[in-house]
């Protein structure tokens, strides 16, 4: 089972993982962005997300301390978890010369501004 955002598709449960033991961490050896896969630790949450266009796969991290990523077939982009938002620590310059910081919900799904 699939569940249908905007622009992108959270996979199914079964990939998303908790992780118990190291040698759940061992298992992900390669089959997640590199810098991911680097900072993972016991207590830690990975799962894959779908985005467009061409519905690519990526990842998303949340981590025991707040910290998190999401990966988006490139570097990971970093920042800090609030309930189910990821807010990335790199803010951005927007069209009219302002800058914000840029929220994923965890879906992968850009969230609009407030």
């Amino acid at each position: 089972m699939k569940k249908q955002t905007n622009n992108t598709t959270a996979t199914s449960e079964l990939d998303y993982r908790i992780i118990k033991t190291q040698d759940d961490i061992e298992n992900l050896r390669g089959q997640i962005a590199t810098d991911q896969y680097e900072e993972l630790i016991i207590g830690a949450e990975t799962w894959g997300i779908l985005y467009d266009p061409g519905q690519q796969r990526g990842q998303m991290l949340r981590l025991p301390n707040g910290r998190g990523a999401v990966e988006f077939g490139a570097d990971s982009e970093w920042g800090d978890w609030d309930n189910d938002i990821l807010t990335l620590d790199e803010a951005v310059e927007t069209d009219d010369g302002y800058s914000k910081y840029v929220r994923y919900n965890t879906s992968g799904e850009e969230m609009a501004d407030l």
